[in-house]
């Protein structure tokens, strides 16, 4: 084997691609944390602040329907506030 035959350019390149796909997949699993991080803080799956304005759009939506009196509606309020905060 000698230098000018080829095989060395070959092989070099064959690096060239498998560092340039590592590179990739790296820069993939850095946009993935960030996407991850930043659905949490919008209030994803385990967001505490997204839960809280759930049960209260629920609670509004349930006396909108009639389905509570205004009475039952206050003191479920109070009730999550008490344990929210």
């Amino acid at each position: 084997m000698t230098c000018c035959d080829g095989s060395m350019g070959d092989m070099m390149g064959a690096m060239w691609l498998v560092g340039g796909l590592w590179f990739l997949a790296l820069l993939g699993g850095i946009a993935l944390i960030i996407w991850t991080i930043q659905r949490g803080r919008q209030g994803g799956v385990a967001g505490i602040a997204s839960g809280e304005e759930r049960a209260l759009t629920l609670l509004r939506e349930r006396f909108a329907r009639g389905e509570m009196t205004d009475d039952e509606y206050r003191r479920t309020c109070a009730t999550l506030d008490e344990r929210l905060h």
